[in-house]
């Protein structure tokens, strides 16, 4: 760091065309820079500083350096600097009184650099400006950045970063939109017969009640589980008390208490029968935890080393298959295929069609639709499908994807029957509904909507039910439906519980305010929408919406004396109107609406953003007026310098040149650069009219160069002298009088002595004429005269003295 801080110092001169800010109210507390980071845009880059807060920086340049100075400023001791890279060759550090300094060493030549603050991130950001042999200049904007528009390396060309399909038929979004229905229900895990192979190895299983086998058999498994915990299983529980734990706890298994199979097979062993019985037991408490929503203790628990079953023994593809659907319900849709495609070979005959419902369902997941449809098709026909929710479902899906709505609803129907009293029934019927609605049976399909919302309140069918019902009100042509529709999209944007629901009745509540022609109000529920659902599924569709409610609302606000609400309202939106690449009128509407306002910087911004997008000639010589005359009223001397020169290049026959050769003149005038404007004023076939005429014969005159003066001059006055300005009249006149032309100055200060005020003026310099050319008798007169009936007491003592003057000698 100290050989770094040697060799910074000695590179250190003075700093030129220093950029300041002070964004900390003044303090002396030293901040810290915490890390820096680089983005690259053609012919842009932007350097990022991050502090705890903003210290106060300027920025100079110094050929292909960068000094970057921080006021009371510490540096890290393991800040991280920029890599080197096509355009960093390296970056030093050093410190000096409490001063932060940051030297940039690039490979380009750097046409400008600027400091741009953000105390709400508290970053800095470096504004490098590239030099390049391309004629277009980037605005100071963050290209690459979200929300802004992209730029195409070489090209310049600006593709429309937000935008929707919808777009221009917002209606159709109604119709084709809903939030994906994904109903999360697990496989139905495969179970070997009951009693779970009758006998393994060393177990008797003659000792369990013959009652309870053949209610098992039957599948009344409560009535079996009564029967095992009754005296008649006594025998059992004493003589075999791990078998009987085991059997119980596949009875509440099967009778569909997970949990309490969990339990009862998680407990302590009889250790006599646990060499035998463990592989079976774990695989049932396997079931058991997937079961009850827990995946991935299942698996752990039915691990191949840890159930170690033989090849031979007949538990094992069953457990084979029962891993296989642990990872389809995971969604590990390859591991599953490769497991139910290791299962071929041997298989037993009862799971022939289990493993086909299974390699069906990873089918329909990966979208391989028809395969999957014959498949299902063909397994339904066999009854296959019954008490298999998940399998139901995915292949309604598919139906409803082909548009086979009555098929899909029939199996919507016979999913909720299967779901009757249970978790996701109300979703079942919702998507039964919905097909209906889709087969046209509007009535029909209103009917189960409102029956949904009636009979189960708070759930996420009933949501549904109820955005869907409004979506059917606002697609009627009743306005009175579309504002009902609009208040039941705004009170459940309160009630949805869900997120992505909530969003989109959010988005549907400002859209229907957009139809229905409240674009004010919809634009103000849209930056709501887009604050609170900044990463949500319909971001771009609020954005792309904003972007076509946002310039009829500006305009309204203009028109309406508003300017400063619409210019809040621009810069809330900037970056999205930008990237939207909206309509240019109504970008250089908004170059009007903040020039009107003097805000220079933000106008000359977005003409920077025209300039570098791909337009018809005609329209990118528009922008260049207003965008110099924003540069002028910034006094950005060089800048204005930079663009009329490019307009003389691009159009040298341009209708603005005039224009534009006059607000550079302006410029360099204000700025005290006279040499400068001289030069400009001498170019050959330089623009002409009396206006820029008389501003160059202001610049000669400061610079003393009289005969320039006259040359200006001359040609708004030699032919009608009579109508020429007083004041022009006047600086001719004076410019001859001072270069010795007296003759020529005389019937030009004879001319004024006729004209208010300047009469006194032109008769003191005549007589001075006079005086000069040997005439005193002459100039005496005039001088009397002004003494008599001058108006400036200045310029009649001025005339006594002259005159006593006169009187003196001899």
């Amino acid at each position: 760091m100290f050989k770094r801080l040697i060799v910074l110092l000695l590179l250190l001169g003075p700093l030129t065309a220093p950029v300041a800010f002070a964004a900390n109210g003044g303090k002396n507390e030293r901040v810290a820079l915490l890390e820096m980071s680089k983005a690259d845009a053609p012919g842009f880059s932007r350097v990022s500083l991050v502090f705890p807060k903003l210290p106060v920086a300027k920025v100079a340049l110094s050929g292909q350096r960068i000094d970057l100075l921080l006021s009371n400023t510490a540096l890290t001791p393991g800040l991280r600097t920029l890599p080197e890279d096509a355009e960093i060759v390296d970056v030093l550090l050093g410190e000096k009184n409490g001063e932060a300094i940051l030297s940039f060493l690039v490979r380009r030549t750097v046409r400008r650099a600027e400091l741009t603050p953000d105390s709400k991130t508290q970053t800095l950001y470096l504004d490098i400006f590239w030099e390049e042999g391309a004629t277009r200049r980037r605005p100071a904007i963050a290209f690459g950045l979200a929300g802004v528009p992209t730029l195409n390396a070489g090209s310049a060309s600006v593709s429309r970063s937000v935008s929707s399909r919808y777009q221009g038929r917002w209606e159709a979004f109604y119709a084709d939109y809903e939030t994906p229905l994904e109903i999360p229900l697990s496989p139905q895990y495969t179970l070997p017969p009951f009693p779970l192979f009758l006998s393994p190895p060393g177990i008797d299983w003659t000792l369990a009640p013959a009652d309870v086998v053949e209610k098992g058999n039957q599948g009344v498994w409560g009535a079996a589980l009564t029967s095992l915990e009754s005296a008649a299983g006594d025998g059992l529980r004493q003589k075999s008390p791990g078998l009987f734990q085991v059997a119980k706890g596949e009875l509440l298994l099967r009778s569909g208490d997970a949990a309490k199979a969990r339990q009862m097979l998680g407990m302590p062993v009889d250790e006599t029968t646990e060499p035998t019985l463990g592989p079976y037991r774990r695989f049932l408490l396997a079931q058991a935890k997937a079961a009850s929503d827990d995946p991935y203790g299942a698996s752990c628990e039915v691990d191949e080393r840890r159930l170690n079953l033989a090849d031979s023994s007949p538990l094992k593809p069953y457990a084979d298959l029962f891993r296989a659907e642990l990872a389809l319900a995971a969604g590990h849709l390859h591991v599953a295929y490769n497991r139910l495609e290791a299962l071929r070979g041997g298989l037993p005959v009862e799971l022939t069609d289990r493993v086909a419902l299974r390699q069906a369902d990873i089918l329909g997941m990966n979208g391989k639709s028809e395969a999957a449809l014959e498949a299902y098709r063909h397994l339904d026909e066999k009854g296959i499908l019954d008490g298999h929710p998940l399998s139901l479902f995915r292949f309604a899906q598919l139906l409803d994807r082909q548009k086979d709505y009555a098929g899909a609803d029939d199996l919507y129907h016979r999913l909720a029957m299967q779901l009757a009293g249970k978790r996701y029934e109300d979703l079942a019927y919702f998507a039964a509904a919905r097909a209906q609605l889709r087969d046209g049976h509007a009535e029909m399909a209103t009917a189960q909507l409102e029956n949904v919302c009636r009979t189960f309140p708070g759930r996420e069918g009933a949501w549904r039910s109820r955005l869907l019902l409004c979506d059917q009100q606002a697609l009627s042509a009743n306005a009175g439906d579309k504002d009902q529709s609009a208040r039941g999209y705004r009170q459940l944007t309160g009630d949805i519980v869900h997120r992505e629901l909530r969003e989109e009745a959010a988005f549907k509540y400002a859209l229907t305010l957009f139809l229905g022609g409240r674009k004010h109000d919809c634009v103000m529920s849209l930056q709501d929408f887009l604050r609170d659902y900044s990463a949500g599924r319909l971001t771009n569709q609020g954005k792309a919406l904003m972007v076509d409610a946002l310039p009829d609302v500006i305009r309204d606000l203009v028109a309406q004396g508003n300017p400063l609400d619409a210019l809040v309202l621009v810069e809330k939106n900037r970056e999205l109107l930008l990237g939207a690449q909206v309509g240019r009128s109504f970008l250089l509407e908004l170059g009007g609406v903040f020039t009107k306002l003097g805000f220079w910087d933000r106008a000359a911004h977005l003409y920077f953003y025209l300039l570098d997008g791909d337009m018809p000639d005609q329209e990118v010589e528009n922008v260049y007026l207003p965008l110099v005359q924003c540069l002028h009223e910034k006094g950005d001397v060089d800048l204005v310098g930079e663009y009329v020169d490019r307009y003389r290049k691009r159009f040298p026959n341009g209708s603005y040149g005039s224009d534009l050769f006059r607000l550079q003149a302006e410029t360099l005038i204000e700025a005290d650069r006279l040499e400068e404007a001289s030069r400009l004023f001498r170019q050959p076939g330089r623009p002409q009219s009396p206006e820029i005429d008389r501003m160059a014969a202001g610049v000669f005159m400061r610079l003393e160069n009289y005969s320039e003066v006259d040359r200006c001059l001359a040609p708004l006055m030699d032919r009608n002298l009579q109508e020429a300005p007083s004041e022009d009249v006047f600086m001719r006149a004076e410019a001859l009088f001072r270069n010795g032309q007296t003759g020529q100055a005389l019937p030009l200060f004879a001319a004024l002595t006729e004209r208010d005020g300047y009469k006194d003026q032109a008769l003191y310099r005549l007589a001075q004429v006079y005086l000069a050319t040997g005439r005193a008798d002459m100039g005496v007169k005039v001088l009397t005269q002004l003494t008599e009936e001058g108006s400036s007491e200045l310029w009649k003592k001025m005339a006594r003295e002259a005159i006593a003057l006169q009187k003196g000698k001899p």
